[in-house]
């Protein structure tokens, strides 16, 4: 059993501690940033790391209830439903966000004392029985072989008489059937999917949606992208429900938006953080009616009353049983926008897929004003899209990205408010075989 300790950087000596501890012990752990590799995207590595795990230590204090990276970290663990211990080593009140994950998991209170032993002990309790339900189940298998064996003697006997009376037969036909094997094969070796390749996933607006593989983990998931914008569609709606409603008697004064606070910003023009996104709702979807967190994206919540998309059948309802059994779910999601780092990662150093990108016919006449195919014109057919990385001095605004010429500061991305109508882009991970 590997566990994975979870823990803010300001508890960062005593998780060493207890990694410690737990390796002299002869067990394995994972712990950021030691078994972190170097050149990888930090936040994906975090993720195989808790893959590869089986139990997740909680180094439960203050510094972690503030902190959104270890709270990530526990939702991920209880998405695949790791064993969790809850190691607290304060009085700080528990969040609600973290009492949700939490609160059903085995706790040690080392709040007035340590009680690293008692830590040890358990994760040491856990490890055994692993080990003895693996040795059980060996045990049960090998009973089971050794049922059959007198009954394996008496059918053994008789496949000899067959197999005796058909060796002519059986002769003539091998060497087509091996050929046939050795052709299977390389087909099988041949559709293996690599880097570069296109694929066929899904149909939206009647057409079938192409994505490129850009890059495949050592895990053998294939991270693909939408070679074009699949649809024009504003990221997340106002918490007010009224496009620029900051109150009953005042509008958002778009050019001072620093006047407004966060809590302003989202109730007037909507909320940058992807979890809660109107747009991550519809893409992972497969229900006609979609279930939105906070307000759904109606008409009213746009400038023009453009592009409401509350009663739209979800993304995911076009695509095959087959497709979303490939699809490889990560961080509780099917689909999602790319962010600023995988665009640097997976797009810019590869010759495969561009930051720009072209709105698909369809996408252009789903946009009922006609204002996106002005601004694609401006841009030689190219059209600005979201990604899911926040701007981190305005709580209503996204990354977006459009082309090298788009701006003269920063050739490939720009701050854009999320009640815009901006491309949708979709990425997934999916199984290469």
């Amino acid at each position: 059993m590997k566990t994975f300790i979870s823990h803010s950087t300001k508890d960062a000596d005593l998780a060493q501690n207890i990694c410690n501890a737990f390796e002299e012990k002869g067990m394995k752990c994972f712990i950021a940033p030691r078994d972190i590799n170097a050149g990888c995207v930090y936040s994906e590595e975090i993720m195989r790391g808790i893959d590869l795990c089986d139990a997740m230590v909680l180094i439960a204090s203050k510094s972690s209830f503030e902190s959104q990276h270890v709270l990530r970290e526990l939702e991920r663990a209880v998405d695949r439903r790791m064993k969790i211990i809850v190691y607290k080593i304060d009085e700080s009140p528990i969040p609600k966000s973290f009492e949700y994950f939490i609160m059903l998991n085995q706790w040690i209170d080392a709040s007035a004392s340590p009680k690293l032993q008692e830590l040890i002990n358990v994760v040491c309790l856990d490890n055994k029985e692993t080990k003895n339900a693996q040795t059980d189940t060996k045990e049960v298998r090998q009973e089971k072989k050794v049922s059959h064996t007198s009954k394996g003697v008496l059918l053994i006997c008789i496949l000899i008489i067959v197999i005796l009376i058909g060796t002519i037969i059986y002769l003539l036909i091998v060497r087509d059937n091996a050929a046939q094997q050795v052709e299977q094969n390389s087909v099988s070796a041949d559709a293996l999917i690599q880097v570069g390749d296109q694929i066929t996933m899904g149909i939206y607006n009647g057409v079938p949606i192409t994505w490129t593989v850009l890059f495949i983990s050592d895990m053998g998931y294939g991270y693909a992208l939408a070679d074009q914008i699949v649809t024009i569609k504003p990221y997340d709606s106002p918490e007010s429900g009224v496009y620029n409603q900051i109150s009953k008697d005042e509008e958002f004064d778009a050019q001072h938006p620093e006047n407004y606070t966060s809590e302003q910003l989202r109730y007037a023009k909507g909320n940058n953080e992807w979890g809660s996104s109107n747009i991550r709702s519809w893409l992972n979807s497969e229900e006609v009616a979609v279930s939105y967190i906070g307000t759904p994206p109606s008409v009213g919540c746009f400038y023009d009353d453009r592009i409401g998309y509350n009663r739209e059948p979800g993304f995911l309802t076009s695509f095959s049983e087959e497709e979303l059994q490939r699809i490889v779910e990560t961080n509780g999601e099917y689909v999602f926008l790319p962010s600023q780092e995988e665009i640097a990662l997976y797009v810019e150093n590869n010759d495969y897929a561009f930051a720009e990108a072209m709105p698909t016919p369809e996408a252009f006449e789903q946009e009922i004003t006609g204002e996106a195919k002005g601004v694609a014109e401006t841009y030689d057919g190219y059209y600005p899209w979201f990604t899911r990385s926040v701007d981190a001095t305005n709580a209503a605004m996204v990354v977006t990205v459009i082309g090298n010429d788009f701006t003269v500061d920063n050739p490939f991305s720009y701050s854009d408010y999320v009640t815009s109508p901006r491309g949708i882009r979709p990425a997934m991970w999916i199984s290469i075989e």
